[in-house]
């Protein structure tokens, strides 16, 4: 059988194809907008809990607990993508949730933090003290200096779109460097 190159192209994309080219929502209600954001800051919280934490876990712990974080952070993707339909993938984008899409997805910060987090709850369990320490310096590094404001300037934008009052923060952990 013959394929297409654009077909062999988009199969060995995998997943990475569903975000690299999202399906565009139609119309994102402000209704839709607001969840999305309040999710993505309890994604967050849950995630910087974690990173603020780690040090104080170990063996099954410590992997259950990054689980538990890297399953919030993909789950951080499902609702930038509501955001995304509202502010990036629209006839006239917002600019600067456009430079924070380039931050998160880009230069690679959103995965870089997934990354970190998977070998944490793949190889947590038999990492050392100062092994953990280390993975989560880095992880820490990139996510508190690069996508936590990022993802400040989605929230910034949904807030004025919405005129609700209300700009959530990324929550940040209490070990950022």
């Amino acid at each position: 059988m013959q394929y297409p190159v654009s077909a062999i192209f988009f199969v060995a994309l995998g997943c990475d194809l569903a975000y690299s080219f999202p399906t565009k929502i139609q119309h994102v209600t402000s209704s839709a907008l607001d969840t999305a954001q309040g999710n993505w800051e309890a994604d967050t919280a849950i995630v910087s809990s974690f990173l603020s934490s780690a040090d104080s876990f170990s063996g099954t712990t410590l992997a259950n607990a990054a689980q538990t974080a890297l399953n919030a952070e993909n789950n951080e993707l499902t609702q930038k993508v509501v955001l995304d339909n509202q502010f990036v993938f629209v006839n006239n984008p917002n600019p600067t949730v456009q430079k924070a899409n380039a931050v998160l997805v880009d230069q690679g910060t959103f995965q870089f933090v997934v990354n970190g987090l998977q070998n944490l709850a793949t190889n947590g369990a038999t990492m050392s003290a100062a092994q953990v320490s280390a993975a989560v310096a880095s992880i820490n590094t990139d996510r508190c200096n690069k996508v936590l404001p990022a993802i400040d300037q989605y929230f910034t934008a949904a807030s004025s779109f919405l005129k609700n009052g209300q700009l959530l923060k990324a929550v940040r952990p209490t070990n950022c460097p």
